[in-house]
């Protein structure tokens, strides 16, 4: 994956573990809480499993194998993955996220660090005082650095993971061609972006009040899309969601709108509507929204508003940015598709058939940042 994307993929994926909370003002603050932290984690360990997967130097060394050196490993890779052996808890850590599947990858390093017993040979403190405590650590980690890349670049491995990621590459292949089709379709677009989650108290798995299962949040979510249906009409053109859940976050939506931009106006007016039917009619009452739209000076490349056809600029950002949030933040961890209800949805394309936009057509030229506040 290329450091663009991937640094798009982590931001949409520490996004999807912030929470948001209304203060004394009545305003919409974001909270990063335990769950954002355990996604640094996280990003962390995947961090660490590509550095292996694309290195080939030995790590550690025992102090006597190297001249003036007080530390086993002298490299930035070997002392990340030191620090993580000796701070990270990783039974919690995957606590967190109770209802995924992970990254191959990241199954593998959790998988063999524990079968190696690293974690308890790294924090022991016999590899300090002990040369021979210091020499089986050594051995251990270079065991697992070994068996690790022999493994992540094997042909086995590379199918298990391309496998993996398909269903994201298939979401985002499709929601592209829904953005494409949109514009195609339409002489002007408003796009809403919009997150619809939980109240505090509904918000943990294990429930307080009731425990809101997943048919509940499909209901909620199916009763929100045929009122808002309902209330646009015919200039509701179409949507796209992803269901995300997190152990403190819960479960919650990113749902992004397309309405006919000729027929309305006031895109922070619509996303307000919008929050306030998820928030009080689909989920009566236990819901909760943060309307994107209304927080634009919080944001680079929002891409929401109210659009041309002729935008290509802000179509671009829509395909590789906002798509990619949606579709790819799926790349370090999946839903767990084994419940039998999906994680990912979108409606029906436009009618009119269209010509793909393609990358060629786009000037070359700095984007004006004002045209994506409008």
């Amino acid at each position: 994956m290329k450091r663009g994307i991937l640094d798009q993929v982590i931001k949409a994926f520490l996004k999807s573990t912030a929470t948001y909370k209304r203060n004394s003002q009545n305003e919409v603050i974001t909270i990063l809480n335990e769950e954002a932290l355990a996604a640094g984690k996280i990003i962390k360990l995947m961090s660490i499993g590509m550095g292996l997967a694309s290195t080939k130097s030995v790590l550690f060394k025992t102090k006597g194998q190297k001249k003036n050196s007080t530390q086993i490993t002298d490299s930035a890779l070997g002392m990340d993955i030191i620090n993580i052996l000796l701070n990270v808890d990783f039974d919690d850590l995957r606590s967190h996220f109770p209802k995924h599947v992970f990254n191959p990858m990241l199954d593998r390093i959790f998988s063999m660090i524990e079968e190696a017993e690293l974690v308890d040979k790294t924090r022991s403190p016999r590899w300090r005082n002990d040369s021979v405590g210091e020499q089986e650590l050594v051995d251990g980690l270079n065991s697992f650095v070994d068996a690790f890349r022999a493994e992540v670049n094997g042909n086995v491995f590379k199918a298990k993971l391309k496998n993996y990621l398909r269903r994201s590459r298939k979401n985002e292949r499709q929601l592209r061609g829904l953005i494409d089709a949109v514009f195609g379709a339409n002489p002007k677009v408003m796009v809403i972006r919009i997150d619809l989650s939980y109240k505090e108290h509904h918000e943990s798995m294990h429930g307080y009040e009731k425990e809101l299962t997943l048919a509940d949040v499909r209901d909620h979510r199916q009763k929100l899309l045929k009122q808002i249906d309902k209330k646009f009409n015919d200039s509701l053109i179409t949507y796209a969601w992803k269901l995300e859940v997190g152990l403190k976050k819960g479960y919650h939506h990113h749902f992004l709108f397309f309405l006919d931009g000729t027929k309305l106006r006031q895109d922070v007016v619509i996303g307000k509507i919008i929050g306030e039917t998820w928030e009080g009619f689909a989920t009566e009452g236990l819901g909760q929204y943060y309307n994107c739209n209304g927080n634009k000076e919080n944001y680079k490349d929002l891409c929401v508003g109210v659009f041309q056809r002729g935008d290509i600029e802000i179509i671009r950002l829509l395909k590789d940015v906002v798509a990619t949030y949606m579709a790819k933040v799926d790349f370090f961890m999946q839903f767990d598709s084994s419940t039998g209800f999906r994680s990912f949805g979108k409606g029906a394309f436009p009618k009119q058939k269209i010509k793909k936009i393609k990358h060629s057509e786009i000037p070359n030229r700095n984007i004006d940042q004002s045209n994506l506040q409008r």
